[in-house]
């Protein structure tokens, strides 16, 4: 799964509720957050203060553009061949179930675990092309 947020956003850190509560029934799910902050320290009281445990780039600009994400969050669905699956644009309220249907449907077609690799994501190498801006999960 790959989170397009940003700390400043009302309704990202709404979806990273939302987000935690699915990512609690799928422990082996892979998890990538893209943030459009530059700065890295309020970045990172964020995640403590969601508990957020995954790698999260920050100063992104360049991977919100590969993705074409005009807003956030934005949440990708990517299966192990790194095809995107399903996309969530925005938030919606009560969108968990949703959320872990679509993980469902991902896990059943495969029969394997859904993962995004650290190393990449497709169509591009996030960690690459963010080298140095990681602000969580490290």
């Amino acid at each position: 799964m790959l989170i397009f947020l940003s700390q400043s956003s009302r309704l990202s850190q709404l979806q990273l509720n939302q987000l935690a509560e699915v990512y609690k029934r799928y422990r082996d799910l892979a998890v990538v957050g893209v943030s459009m902050d530059k700065d890295r320290e309020a970045l990172k009281r964020l995640a403590r203060e969601k508990n957020i445990t995954y790698s999260t780039f920050f100063k992104a600009s360049e991977v919100f553009k590969e993705y074409e994400v005009s807003g956030v969050p934005d949440v990708y669905f990517i299966d192990r061949s790194g095809k995107m699956k399903y996309r969530i644009t925005g938030y919606k309220s009560g969108s968990q179930d949703d959320i872990a249907k679509k993980i469902e449907d991902i896990l059943k077609s495969q029969q394997e675990t859904l993962q995004v690799t650290r190393a990449s994501a497709h169509p591009m190498h996030i960690r690459s092309l963010m080298s140095g801006n990681i602000a969580t999960g490290i």
